[in-house]
């Protein structure tokens, strides 16, 4: 229902059934459960469209967490939160934050890109912003 709810854009009503499935399977599972990751992604995305920067970072971090604990530290799934967490901070102003989740990714894209890779250059180009 949330993600019907989303997609007639009625972002209150969806954010508050993907709140409460949140909860539900919370108190089923520990709280770093990657079963869990797609109900932070699913919150952090739509917090995200709200305008609700710093509120989607903070489980952002939480999903990364799960992330950082289950994959390898070259996974794509991880290089891609970084990124999104410093495009979150990014759009929050809060440039420094940004830029250390940007450069996390860098490293990473760059051990598996050549340099006009298009993650590479989108990180460049979001830096220099």
């Amino acid at each position: 229902m949330a993600h019907t709810y989303t997609k007639i854009d009625c972002k209150s009503e969806a954010l508050e059934l993907y709140q409460k499935a949140l909860s539900i399977q919370t108190n089923c599972l520990p709280p770093d459960d990657p079963r869990l990751l797609i109900y932070y992604e699913n919150i952090c995305s739509l917090l995200n469209h709200m305008g609700e920067n710093l509120k989607a970072t903070d489980l952002f971090q939480k999903s990364l967490q799960v992330k950082e604990k289950y994959l390898p530290s070259d996974n794509p799934d991880l290089t891609n939160s970084y990124y999104q967490i410093g495009i979150l901070y990014h759009g929050a102003d809060e440039y420094i934050k940004a830029l250390d989740f940007y450069q996390k990714a860098l490293e990473i894209y760059q051990t598996q890109h050549s340099i006009d890779h298009k993650q590479v250059t989108n990180i460049y180009e979001d830096i220099a912003l």
